[in-house]
């Protein structure tokens, strides 16, 4: 057991992957600047002429407090566009992250768009205005804009007013199918709607049991004064995944895959559900249920990154990895502004062990979103791994101090257990267990690490012992897990 404890290395937070790499391997190579290069200059192929991204709207209310509005109408917006297919939309990732003032041409090489649309939400009592414009990425003229007064009940036609517009505008002639999902997008209980965009905003903030305790609340309200109002049931959907995917609960598990179900039977062309359900059987390991989610998507969505991506996570845990690297390669031509899917393919060559190939992805992870914790914590992870301590350090701690996260406080736990400080190395297991009680992982190496200090042996049996338990709760939702078996057999 010591020199297993000793030879291994525990890194977590890699797409919630646990990876075991033996400390005898790593060895520093060469860098990869070329790929840097690549990386940097990617797509290079026409910007289709379909194509737009949303920017986030702005808010002129002057409080805060209405920030949610805002943000909501323009996210509903680009959902809007988005599941017309006659549209190729960048996602609000790609385009929410672009700051603030950037030059329209500047967009269009980030995004690979040939459109973007602006705008801004002032409201006032019960009237709110929203100005949308359209602007073409090639030359910065503008092709359409238009102001909409309305009162706060009625607000929500602007969307697919706006959207009608804009089609107009492309002259894009929409099929018989979108013209009605425009039709029937709409939700006339303006209160349901409220703490629908109010729950929405909770997801779009850091992940932890707090705000995922509103987020539920939120939508749940939203469901109860409208029981039919899919994208309520689509909130709760993609909230209890969320629990799930941080608690590993088989309680979550179960509403997780109830509340998308039953989003389903109100809205069967929504990609958005088709992708939460392949991401829930993908953690369950039940791969060709996730296969088979994530191509309904991608029916809907022919350009869906976050389809492509599923399809590639689901690859590589079937065991083709040729297939996998192809279609996470895909993921980034069909969205190259998307820090997720640079993410993605570059914890595809961690996972294979391909270190010095996955720094660069990951490097351009935290340069399209500087403050995503978990992108500092993949590179620094990478680092670690490549034998460049020093950068894993500074990247390690430059991730700590954005957010306290679970998997930070691990990784780091698992830097001084290398080092052979015990002690700091349970410290730091400790804080992550208080993040996240329900994960036996974490049990797990905090028990490891309290067994080589003789006075901790009775706290590391009970460590032991809760991570057992806990992991044998877990085997329930996916028996096939082989980390999971590994850990229980340990």
């Amino acid at each position: 057991l010591a020199l297993y404890l000793l030879t291994t290395l525990l890194l977590t937070g890699l797409l919630s992957t646990l990876i075991y790499r033996s400390y005898t391997q790593i060895t520093r190579q060469p860098a990869a600047d070329t790929a840097v290069e690549a990386i940097d200059q990617s797509a290079v192929a026409p910007i289709p002429k379909n194509s737009i991204a949303v920017l986030r709207f702005a808010n002129l209310g002057g409080s805060e407090a209405d920030e949610y509005f805002s943000d909501g109408l323009s996210e509903e917006l680009l959902n809007l566009l988005a599941r017309l297919q006659e549209l190729k939309v960048a996602s609000r990732t790609s385009s929410w992250a672009v700051p603030e003032d950037t030059a329209v041409d500047a967009i269009r090489d980030r995004l690979r768009v040939a459109y973007v649309l602006e705008g801004s939400v002032r409201r006032g009592g019960d009237v709110v205005r929203v100005t949308a414009q359209l602007i073409d990425s090639s030359d910065g003229y503008h092709v359409w804009s238009e102001t909409f007064d309305r009162k706060i009940e009625n607000v929500f036609s602007v969307q697919d007013e706006v959207a009608k517009k804009i089609t107009k505008a492309l002259e894009i002639l929409l099929s018989e199918n979108s013209r009605r999902y425009l039709r029937d997008y709409r939700i006339d209980n303006a209160e349901a709607y409220e703490a629908y965009l109010q729950g929405a905003q909770k997801l779009r903030l850091p992940v932890d049991p707090a705000v995922l305790a509103d987020a539920e609340q939120l939508f749940s309200k939203a469901r109860d004064l409208e029981p039919r109002f899919a994208q309520a049931w689509a909130g709760l959907c993609k909230t209890y995944l969320a629990k799930f995917q941080f608690s590993k609960s088989t309680e979550d598990f179960e509403a997780a895959e109830s509340a998308c179900h039953r989003t389903l039977t109100l809205d069967e062309s929504s990609p958005g559900i088709f992708e939460a359900l392949g991401d829930l059987y993908a953690a369950s390991g039940q791969y060709d249920k996730a296969t088979e989610a994530y191509e309904s998507a991608l029916v809907l969505a022919p350009q869906s990154a976050e389809a492509i991506m599923g399809l590639g996570r689901s690859s590589e845990r079937s065991g083709d990895s040729e297939e996998a690297q192809e279609y996470l390669q895909l993921a980034i031509e069909s969205d190259p502004g998307h820090w997720k899917t640079h993410n993605a393919l570059g914890s595809f060559y961690f996972n294979q062990g391909r270190y010095e190939e996955a720094i660069p992805h990951f490097r351009r992870v935290t340069a399209l979103e500087p403050y995503y914790a978990i992108g500092h914590n993949n590179l620094g992870a990478a680092y670690m791994l490549s034998g460049q301590y020093d950068k894993a350090v500074q990247e390690f701690s430059s991730s700590l101090a954005l957010q306290p996260d679970r998997n930070i406080y691990s990784n780091i736990g698992s830097a001084q257990f290398l080092l052979r400080n015990f002690d700091e190395a349970a410290a730091m297991y400790q804080r992550a267990v208080e993040l996240a009680p329900d994960y036996y992982r974490l049990w797990g190496h905090l028990a490891d690490a309290l067994a080589f200090n003789a006075s901790r042996k009775p706290d590391s049996q009970q460590a032991y012992e809760k991570a057992l338990e806990l992991a044998l709760d877990q085997r329930e939702i996916n028996p096939s897990d082989p980390y999971l078996i590994v850990a229980i057999a340990r």
